[in-house]
């Protein structure tokens, strides 16, 4: 302890007290380009880039850095995986921006050879599996960007990501954001590149609903990634489970046959189709609340047919509705948006067979893009 602030005192400090360096100030303008919501102030930042630049310069060997031992609104720790300088914890909430039954998501920024914000994961062991997955699926459009994993102990890990600063799908629709039909469009490609990704691994999301679909923008339109794939596994591995975790993306087939003759690909057309309708229509699909995933085996086979025919029946009913109002602001080509329509209640069709695949899906949004 005397040690680190000696370091801090003797070698750091006259760091912060003298004018940044050119370098530092850049990198304090990249970063709050890249994030207008961060929660440090310039002048914090130019303080922690020089404090990391001092210590670089004393050569110390020391992994951890805490708020108390340098009198900044952070940590500072290094990262050998990513080749650099951790600076996180910078506000009340840790930075934090999502969690899930394992794990906690905060932003981070990386000081090595540039300066980015990006999203740290810190997971207990569960979060091994899914980092190979990630390592499975690097490089492909439509999932987030996989940065590396730093294992902690034989009970946690680190995962570092890409950061999106839009946040989620899910956000942007509780704050009542209306999209444009353009801004539709890529999102929905977006999701459909990343699934025929997976999918063409032979892998499955299981876990496909609004909060795990990051946005960022590029120009007017949004971007979009598939993320937590905690639940992921190969198609083999899910034949007796639930196709869908999340209660409101479950496909009907559940009602109707065994789990292990549901085609476990098209549950997750279906599940992305509900995604499309809230997108398009606003809220869920009409025949929400029929039926929980979670609790058919305490369901009688004649409730369950029942639940069944009364779904074919909503469907079929809002099948006839007339374009949606998002859809009807698009100014060329609108056949294609009535035939894009046409397609998410293809993807929700009670019969599954009767679904499109990820690639005709795919095929339709690449050609509305021109």
């Amino acid at each position: 302890m005397k040690y680190v602030r000696w370091l801090f005192l003797c070698v750091c400090m006259p760091l912060l007290l003298s004018a940044h360096s050119e370098q530092v100030l850049s990198r304090v303008e990249q970063v709050l380009e890249q994030d207008p919501y961060l929660e440090l102030s310039r002048e914090e930042l130019g303080d922690i880039f020089s404090a990391i630049e001092g210590i670089a310069l004393s050569k110390s060997k020391r992994a951890l850095f805490t708020r108390k031992q340098t009198g900044l609104p952070c940590t500072i720790e290094r990262c050998p995986t990513l080749k650099g300088f951790l600076v996180r914890n910078f506000s009340k909430k840790g930075g934090r921006i999502g969690h899930g039954v394992h794990k906690v998501i905060s932003k981070a920024i990386l000081y090595g050879q540039e300066a980015k914000v990006i999203a740290f994961c810190d997971s207990d062991a569960t979060g091994r599996p899914e980092s190979q997955v990630l390592k499975k699926l690097q490089g492909c459009k439509g999932i987030v960007p996989y940065l590396g994993m730093d294992p902690k102990s034989r009970e946690r890990c680190y995962i570092y990501l890409e950061y999106y600063p839009d946040r989620s799908l899910r956000k942007k629709l509780n704050d009542k954001m209306v999209f444009t039909p353009e801004q539709v469009v890529r999102i929905a490609r977006g999701i459909v590149s990343g699934l025929g990704a997976m999918h063409g691994k032979k892998l499955l999301h299981r876990d496909l609903h609004e909060g795990n679909i990051l946005l960022k923008k590029s120009g007017d339109l949004y971007e979009a990634v598939l993320v937590d794939f905690g639940k992921t596994l190969s198609e083999k591995a899910s034949r007796d489970v639930i196709p869908q975790i999340p209660r409101t993306k479950s496909p009907p087939e559940v009602l109707d046959r065994p789990l292990k003759k549901i085609d476990r690909y098209k549950s997750e057309v279906y599940a992305v189709g509900c995604i499309l309708h809230g997108l398009v229509w606003g809220g869920h699909v009409p025949w929400i609340g029929l039926y929980d995933n979670r609790h058919l085996s305490e369901v009688s086979v004649q409730k369950r047919k029942s639940c069944f025919k009364k779904t074919q029946a909503l469907f079929a009913k809002a099948r006839k509705k007339r374009l949606s109002p998002i859809l009807q602001k698009a100014e060329v080509e609108r056949s294609m948006y009535e035939q894009f329509q046409i397609t998410i209640f293809d993807m929700l069709d009670y019969r599954p067979e009767k679904r499109p695949s990820l690639g005709q899906i795919e095929q339709l949004l690449s050609a509305m893009e021109g």
